[in-house]
């Protein structure tokens, strides 16, 4: 992530268009973003794999579709975690 803070540090003082700018800037932070697969997002979820494939399949969790396989931003992940916490119900035993 430094990485990227120089470049963007170091990209202000080039003399080239500011939509160029911009543009590079938005490029840096879309990869800077990390992508798990539905297996690592399943592990840290403790859930089984066939479970966030269906969260995908569903549009509950959003999901990168690369040929055959997809990809979760970490992001997304955060969103869906946020969205599904309890608001501090009771649980009926």
């Amino acid at each position: 992530m430094l990485y990227f803070a120089i470049q963007k540090c170091c990209l202000s003082k080039l003399n080239i268009d500011k939509q160029v700018k911009i543009e590079y800037i938005v490029f840096l932070n879309m990869i800077s973003n990390r992508f798990l697969r539905p297996k690592e997002v399943a592990e840290l979820l403790k859930l089984n794999v066939l479970t966030v494939y269906a969260y995908i399949k569903k549009g509950k969790l959003q999901a990168v579709k690369f040929s055959k396989s997809y990809r979760i931003e970490e992001k997304d992940l955060e969103k869906f975690i946020k969205e599904h916490k309890t608001k501090g119900n009771k649980i009926k035993a």
